[in-house]
């Protein structure tokens, strides 16, 4: 049987109509969706142009189904705030929901957060990215050097795996994820998650540093991920 079951649900400090429009406008979208790849504005009109249905006045954005199930976008407003809830429709699994790693789930997860950063943080400004992933290999928030940071909202200082000295705010927790704000990156922020078969992600999204600064971060990086994963892939 069909039931509603909430994957997430993120608090902005924005107004209801700027959340809106950065759902709704292809170009807004791009600055916290995903990460850079020459098929992002291919997906973006995918997924939320093309394949969605939108209700302004009730604040709902529905996506397409497939494979049995369909997602949605549901705004709604609390203590001046906008709430973002990202609500899927369709027949739980045997072991029931929420029990295995979901990719689209973990993906909504952290784009929500991204989301969030953007647009109180860096509304308008121009986005870097890196990404990273493996399906195999040691847990990423502890390969990275993040396990332990705290709580959500806590403060934190570390010297990450790939030779970064960063400090900032612990971002957010969910069951597979973790995300930490990078004040040495103009105010940037990293995703980490740990896939349960092995392995995981990271997203890096930068903001302000000059080529030269940024070039040196993903060699950096991509040395250090070649390195923890071989197997890996990343771009």
């Amino acid at each position: 049987m069909s039931e509603d079951r909430e994957i997430t649900e993120v608090e902005i400090a924005a107004p209801r109509e700027v959340v809106w429009r950065a759902l709704r406008e292809p170009a807004e979208v791009r600055n916290w969706f995903g990460w850079e790849a020459p098929t992002l504005d291919e997906e973006i009109r995918m997924i939320f142009v093309d394949g969605a249905e939108a209700d302004e006045a009730k604040g709902i954005i529905q996506f397409g189904e497939w494979e049995g199930v369909s997602d949605r976008f549901e705004l709604s407003e609390r203590d001046g705030k906008t709430v973002v809830h990202v609500v899927r429709h369709g027949t739980p699994p045997a072991e029931g929901w929420g029990v295995g790693y979901d990719e689209v789930v973990e993906g909504w997860i952290t784009f929500c957060q991204q989301l969030r950063f953007y647009l109180e943080t860096h509304c308008g400004d121009t986005r870097r990215t890196l990404w990273f992933s493996s399906k195999s290999g040691p847990g990423t928030i502890e390969a990275v050097g993040l396990i332990g940071v705290g709580e959500a909202g806590s403060r934190y200082e570390r010297e990450l795996s790939p030779g970064d000295r960063v400090s900032g705010d612990v971002w957010h927790w969910s069951r597979h994820q973790l995300g930490v704000l990078v004040e040495q990156w103009s105010g940037g922020l990293i995703v980490v998650a740990d896939r349960t078969g092995g392995g995981g992600t990271a997203l890096l999204t930068i903001y302000g540093l000059s080529d030269a600064e940024f070039g040196a971060l993903e060699a950096r990086w991509r040395t250090w991920w070649e390195a923890a994963y071989p197997q890996s892939a990343g771009t």
